[in-house]
């Protein structure tokens, strides 16, 4: 099932599932539609999204300022994800996922709900352990009997340093922290919150265990605590959470027995990021002030490093949408190929999701899918244009935009790892592809996925010299090529995305306003 993304207008940021039961989707100023748009440019009824045959489709009803897909005016078309829709002012875009295609990490799917209630007698509040003293401080107050806690939680902080290292990718970042916590506290329940810089709010992003139980689907928590550790940027400890009065109401607390709990800030430069809340069911005072002083200085490395994953997702969606409007705008003056790159990048990014690529491939394939066919800007417009039959030495000329899109590429320093994967997407998994003839496994991964991806978008998409193909006929070319032209591993990898995508009915409908 695909996805509307709302990218700009008053909307920007909602998203709608195209289930089956509000299909057809109308799209129009007037309130009857399904997804009602205000703004004087759009018709009252201006377009339909709708399924035919296993696949979406997009038609304009005859609107007063068109349809735009992909930057060109449109009656019928076929939709992928990937493409962009531009109705007015509003940019909507096709994803496979209801998440940003930017997005490293997600929230968690758990209702949080907060009680509010007044602090208790039986509550302890530090400031954060290392944001007063130090590392070597917090160790220094261990005393001498108490020597072999000094070490292991020296350990520990050795520990965070190496979970914490050179860590990209924030979601795996905050699994590290609380797998680090959990394995050093006795603690039954651990939630990592980070706070929304656009809403302020905490949201959770990671739990343990990671399966929540059908008693834990709802994480209830003290507005005392949590604005207590983000407010005066402190740690916070309940010796028995059964008797604290923050706790009276909590569901969590009445079902699964909360008795000790934990929780302290993530900051860097003096901000909060997020909170690190822990419990346990299976006795009181099992938390003690050395536990806090730990959980304390671990979660202040945490947010050393957080801040920085934060700031290299900024860094790194800000270069993705530099990449993507540099080829839309590359692609927009050739009505058939405008959207192949995006679309081959989100295909080849569900692929490498169902085999398992880590997220370091993943950047890499969604880079060099984006610019697999950069190196066209050096074949002749006519060329690629021409509706009749190519001679061979015209077709060795088009056939030579992987070698120069990746000397382009090959330019670019920091892009350096991409050009072998440019260079080698026509290449066929029995040997009889260009530029250099490699086979099997001798072709990069990664330009095995685009290959797969750029076939299938090709074939259902017009070119100059032959119309496109149904779905069911180039899933049958998949089917036929695999083992010869395809890795067959990868094109049973896409046939399944390719299944999962499609049309699917679901139980219930609704009408939509945005």
């Amino acid at each position: 099932m695909l996805h509307l993304r709302v990218i700009s207008g008053s909307s920007k940021g909602r998203t709608i599932a195209m289930e089956e039961p509000l299909l057809p989707l109308t799209i129009g100023r007037d309130p009857s539609n399904r997804i009602a748009l205000e703004h004087a440019a759009i018709s009252r009824f201006h377009c339909r999204i709708d399924a035919e045959a296993g696949d979406y489709y997009i038609e304009d009803l005859n609107s007063t300022n068109g349809t735009y897909l992909n930057g060109r005016r449109i009656q019928k078309e076929h939709l992928s994800p990937g493409d962009e829709l531009i109705i007015a002012n509003v940019g909507i875009v096709v994803e496979a996922s209801p998440k940003s295609i930017y997005q490293s990490h997600a929230p968690l799917d758990v209702n949080v709900s907060i009680d509010v209630k007044s602090k208790p007698d039986n509550s302890l509040t530090l400031a954060n352990a290392t944001e007063e003293m130090g590392a070597t401080e917090f160790l220094a107050g261990f005393t001498a009997d108490q020597s072999s806690k000094a070490y292991r939680a020296l350990q520990v902080l050795y520990e965070a340093d190496r979970a914490f290292r050179d860590i990209e990718d924030l979601k795996q970042l905050l699994e590290n922290l609380l797998d680090l916590i959990m394995a050093n506290i006795p603690a039954s329940r651990g939630y990592v919150f980070l706070l929304q810089r656009d809403t302020g709010n905490l949201v959770p992003y990671v739990r343990r265990p990671a399966e929540p139980t059908q008693k834990d689907a709802e994480l209830i928590v003290s507005q005392t605590i949590l604005q207590m550790a983000v407010r005066q940027q402190s740690s916070v400890i309940s010796s028995d959470a059964l008797v604290d009065e923050r706790f009276t109401h909590s569901k969590s607390v009445a079902t699964l027995a909360v008795r000790s709990a934990m929780c302290t800030p993530l900051m860097n430069r003096g901000r909060v990021l997020g909170i690190v809340y822990v419990d346990s069911t299976s006795e009181a005072n099992l938390f003690s002030r050395e536990d806090l002083g730990l959980f304390s200085a671990v979660a202040l490395k945490a947010g050393i490093a957080i801040d920085n994953a934060r700031l290299y997702d900024d860094l790194r969606s800000l270069f993705y949408n530099t990449v993507e409007t540099l080829v839309r705008t590359i692609q927009a003056k050739d009505q058939y190929t405008s959207g192949h790159s995006t679309r081959v990048s989100r295909y080849a990014l569900l692929v490498a999701d169902k085999l398992g690529l880590s997220t370091k491939d993943k950047h890499q394939l969604y880079l060099a899918a984006m610019l697999h066919d950069i190196g066209k800007i050096g074949v002749p417009d006519d060329l690629l244009q021409r509706p009749g039959k190519l001679s061979d030495d015209e077709m060795e000329r088009v056939r030579n935009h992987v070698q120069l899109g990746a000397s382009m590429i090959e330019m670019l320093g920091e892009m350096h790892p991409i050009v072998p994967l440019i260079r080698h997407h026509h290449e066929s998994w029995d040997g009889s592809g260009y530029p250099d003839a490699l086979k099997g496994e001798e072709i990069p991964l990664v330009s095995r996925i685009i290959a797969v991806a750029d076939t299938y978008d090709a074939m259902t998409s017009d070119r100059p010299y032959r119309k496109r193909r149904s779905h069911r006929e180039a899933i049958e070319e998949i089917k036929r090529t695999s083992g010869t032209k395809l890795d067959p591993r990868v094109a049973e990898a896409f046939l399944e995305v390719l299944r999962e995508i499609s049309p699917v009915r679901a139980d219930a409908t609704a009408v939509l306003t945005i």
